[in-house]
């Protein structure tokens, strides 16, 4: 059962509060721009012309005319962020920010960094809007799209490694590389690393080339399986997703920890050919473990960069990652019963935590005569060396399962639930809750307290069932505008997936 509480605004510590004491890095968040420079920039949309915010416009007339195209609205958006995002109040920047375009027409497919990483104050806008109004739609157009390629340079640029097509290009940034390796962002190498992808349509390049460059960097070449009314064929032969999922996982630092990079992503829509294609840049959001958006409009796109700077900012600035080593503190035991509640902390620290219930047993080891716990066979449960569950462990209630087909982990990385081991998520109750209500949450109980005072005892009588049928839980209590959207809402609370765009995690 689940109870969910409206309207009320307690001043109560959070549960999550006691890991928060951490001080997070001094570094600052290191946001690299990638602006799909493909031909797709040049596509017509039906949008009325742009302005800089302080003063100017894309080209307005041919030859090279830039309004009313895809061109148009980028240049605008990722000027007019650039120009809004702010400074602290003593100037020093809260963001480092580069630019990656794609390699021009009469270079090797891939991507360059157009702009080096600098902090973002003052000084250095000028200087970052200054360049992006010196791109232009011809003199910058690339002719392929080389997606997983330009994940690849950007994974090169973050591990601060020897360019692989970056330097190829006419217009990189000197200031990006010195002694034959690229510079990276600044700061002592703990900061949050982030790729946001803003694109035009679906990726053209050489596959081959993309699958052997992701070998070389030892990355997870089992490609990633989509229902193909969703995705097309030709974009689930590319390998941008899987880049995206390396990336998620990748150490690009030698210091503590792993500093790896999220990628987000921005499908930008309206032109005639846009087909399946945001339906791709989902995916290579959601396996890159990023935010997905669409806009068609420079004021959406503008929306959609914003969200993801202040989402990005709200991470560095709150939450520290911590890990729970099993202790008696954490068991609750009934017979030979051994209930331990788990959860995980975001690994990037934002506050989206995974948890579970698993049981174990008590057994006996005749090797030291002594009690240890065990898992659902008998076996040992605890790895030694970590104070946390074995890979190898299965609790009760787990059964083999394809579920994490797209999201692999354990060790080695499995798509079953089977062994569930030190990873949280799979197995166990939470395996049993999405077998239960995986296609259908009719019969799930979950209860809500709307104006109910203290000490009130939940029951099944209607004004305290989170339902779509009770009409105690108003569109105005919600934030809806319709009556689809509430019901759409609770049921979302109540464990629907509203998107069934996906085979898996």
């Amino acid at each position: 059962m689940a109870a969910l509480a409206f309207g009320a605004q307690l001043c109560r510590a959070e549960d999550i509060d006691i890991f928060a004491g951490v001080p997070s890095t001094n570094d600052l968040p290191n946001v690299l721009i990638v602006w799909d420079s493909s031909a797709n920039w040049g596509a017509d949309i039906p949008v009325p012309h742009c302005s800089f915010t302080d003063g100017g416009t894309p080209k307005a007339s041919n030859p090279d005319k830039e309004q009313g195209k895809k061109f148009a609205i980028e240049k605008c958006a990722i000027h007019n962020v650039i120009h809004a995002l702010p400074v602290n109040a003593d100037g020093t920047a809260r963001f480092n920010i580069g630019l990656m375009l794609f390699n021009e027409s009469s270079s090797p497919q891939g991507g360059y960094p157009r702009i080096q990483f600098v902090p973002l104050t003052d000084a250095n806008k000028a200087v970052l809007k200054a360049a992006i109004r010196n791109i232009t739609i011809a003199g910058d157009k690339a002719n392929n799209a080389p997606y997983a390629q330009a994940l690849q340079e950007a994974y090169l640029i973050f591990a601060k490694a020897a360019p692989y097509r970056g330097t190829l290009a006419t217009k990189w940034d000197p200031a990006a590389v010195a002694s034959g390796k690229y510079v990276g962002a600044p700061g002592t190498g703990c900061g949050n690393n982030h790729i946001i992808f803003v694109s035009n349509g679906s990726p053209t390049e050489n596959n081959t080339s993309a699958e052997a460059l992701l070998t070389a960097d030892g990355g997870n070449t089992t490609q990633i399986a989509y229902p193909s009314a969703y995705i097309t064929n030709s974009d689930q032969s590319n390998w941008s997703d899987e880049f995206a999922r390396f990336l998620r996982g990748v150490d690009v630092s030698s210091k503590d920890g792993v500093q790896s990079i999220t990628t987000h992503t921005v499908a930008v829509t309206g032109a005639s050919s846009d087909n399946l294609y945001p339906n791709f840049m989902r995916a290579i959001a959601t396996h890159g473990g990023g935010q997905y958006y669409a806009a068609s409009d420079v004021d959406a796109l503008a929306k959609a960069l914003l969200n993801i700077f202040n989402s990005i900012q709200a991470v560095n600035s709150v939450f520290a990652s911590a890990s729970l080593p099993i202790s008696v503190s954490a068991q609750g035991t009934y017979k030979n019963q051994v209930f331990v509640g788990m959860f995980r902390p975001d690994a990037l620290a934002r506050p989206r935590w995974v948890g579970n219930l698993k049981q174990y047993q008590i057994v006996y080891d005749r090797a030291t005569d002594s009690l240890a716990l065990g898992d659902s066979l008998g076996n040992p449960a605890l790895n030694s060396a970590t104070g946390f569950f074995h890979p190898s462990a299965i609790s009760y209630w787990t059964t083999d399962s394809t579920f994490w087909i797209n999201n692999p982990s354990g060790t080695p990385a499995s798509a079953s639930d089977r062994p569930d081991g030190d990873v949280v998520e799979k197995g166990s109750v939470a395996q049993l809750l999405r077998s239960a209500y995986a296609t259908s949450q009719a019969t799930r109980p979950v209860f809500t307290c709307i104006g109910c005072p203290d000490g009130t005892t939940l029951s099944a009588s209607m004004s305290e069932r989170l339902v779509d049928t009770n009409p105690a839980i108003t569109s105005a209590m919600l934030g809806t505008s319709t009556a689809t959207e509430r019901a759409a809402l609770i049921n979302w609370l109540r464990g629907a997936d509203n998107n069934d765009d996906e085979l898996g995690p």
